[in-house]
């Protein structure tokens, strides 16, 4: 099952791999990112990431999602074929 997401994250060095890395610790196998840095309608001192990402199946999909809220990353989006997740 593959399924995007957006992810604020501050716009600090080692963000884009923290998440990477929290990412594959929950099994999942990154197929895409896309590093957004100069949206306007985020803070200065943050970033979108969009990720898309390859599970297992859907328990798999809350499975790296909640990996990611318990590093503390929040969601601005996040959608899989069929739709919302």
């Amino acid at each position: 099952r593959i399924f995007r997401l957006q992810i604020e994250v501050p716009d600090i060095p080692g963000q884009l791999a923290v998440v990477t890395r929290v990412i594959g610790d929950a099994g999942g196998s990154i197929i895409e990112v896309a590093h957004q840095r100069l949206q306007l309608d985020i803070s200065a001192k943050n970033t979108t990431l969009e990720v898309m990402v390859e599970t297992r199946d859907r328990s798999h999909i809350k499975e790296v999602r909640d990996a990611l809220t318990s590093a503390g990353f929040n969601f601005t989006r996040m959608s899989d074929l069929s739709g919302k997740v």
